[in-house]
């Protein structure tokens, strides 16, 4: 029996029902805000594999396909607080499937699908040119070419130097190659490849590690090509310059998905593809406790949503398309994320 008439019990069941009072608090003021919301701000258009970074509160979107897969060659800027898409500059061409990246002010475009006026739009011809748009004074500036043409790649900002990540050919190859830009120099050089080639991944960097999770091959049937997806995370580390298998596996397989990296800690996927679907789940993984919690669903499945965007507290979902293939969406909607909310997720 407990003598409820000892201070120290007494102590000891008011830490209790405090503490269940403060978790119970927690728990029903945070996680009924953690859902997707439709924005009032739409694109004018859908658009989709398109390249995007955040510099000064304002969203870029480079390039990319139209609703009806024309492809694109403008730099627009998007104002998510007042909702205006403003187009700065225009590429040399068009192109989609590029990887874009952002260092300080400056953006950088690589690789892609390449058009010239007049090529047919369902030409898949990789490019190898790179180039640096400054976002503040609005020039837009060639820089050292790729050592190979690819697309569909990853390009991540890691300690100054940015990285190429994998990617495909005009062929449907898959590619496991990497590459590094030093900016300084102006230089590219091949750094260790990953375990697994594939492309319409996602990467990150935490500040001493690079994450890639997810990603495709294609395999060639009689009459069409068929996605397989990648749960694999691999990991690597520039100071060994080696890539390795996480131990940890994504819930599922995933390509064309966007996400973020946030506090050097929390990856959060969104979106993708698998096999003629467009999906809408939501992952999280704790890089500190190599584990995973389900996040809300989007309100539009969707892929090709460009460069996963978070700034002000918010995870953006932009555009996209919302069947397999072609076709696109003008929506935007926000993931409002809580630092302190996922810490107490990841706790329990």
């Amino acid at each position: 029996m407990i003598n409820f008439r000892k201070p120290a019990v007494l102590i000891v069941m008011l830490g209790l029902l405090l503490g269940s009072a403060a978790l119970f608090y927690f728990q029903r003021q945070e996680m009924p805000a953690w859902k997707w919301n439709v924005e009032s701000h739409r694109l004018p258009a859908g658009q989709l594999e398109f390249g995007s970074a955040a510099v000064d509160g304002k969203i870029y979107l480079i390039g990319g396909m139209d609703n009806e897969a024309r492809p694109i060659d403008r730099i627009d800027r998007f104002d998510p607080e007042h909702g205006i898409l403003q187009t700065l500059a225009n590429l040399p061409f068009a192109l989609h499937h590029p990887a874009v990246a952002a260092l300080g002010e400056t953006i950088y475009i690589a690789g892609g699908f390449s058009f010239a006026p007049g090529d047919d739009k369902r030409q898949l011809k990789e490019e190898v040119r790179v180039f640096a748009f400054n976002a503040r004074t609005g020039i837009l500036r060639e820089v050292a070419s790729l050592p190979e043409p690819k697309s569909a790649f990853e390009l991540v900002a890691h300690n100054g130097y940015l990285y190429a990540i994998g990617g495909q050919d005009g062929n449907f190859r898959s590619m496991n190659t990497v590459e590094r830009y030093d900016p300084e120099r102006n230089m590219w050089e091949p750094v260790a490849p990953l375990v697994f080639p594939g492309n319409h991944l996602t990467a990150f960097s935490d500040g001493s590690r690079i994450f890639a999770l997810g990603g495709r091959v294609y395999q060639n049937t009689p009459h069409e090509i068929v996605v397989r997806n990648y749960d694999a995370i691999q990991i690597y580390d520039p100071g060994t310059n080696q890539w390795r298998l996480s131990p940890i596996k994504m819930p599922r397989g995933k390509s064309g998905h966007a996400g973020v990296m946030i506090s050097n800690r929390f990856i959060i996927v969104y979106g993708g593809e698998e096999y003629a679907t467009a999906v809408g789940e939501t992952h999280i993984f704790d890089t500190a406790t190599n584990s995973w919690q389900n996040g809300p669903t989007l309100n539009i499945p969707r892929h090709g949503l460009g460069d996963g965007i978070f700034f002000n507290g918010k995870v953006y979902a932009i555009a996209g398309s919302p069947r397999y293939g072609l076709g696109a969406t003008d929506t935007v909607e926000t993931l409002t994320v809580d630092i302190a909310a996922l810490e107490l997720l990841f706790r329990r």
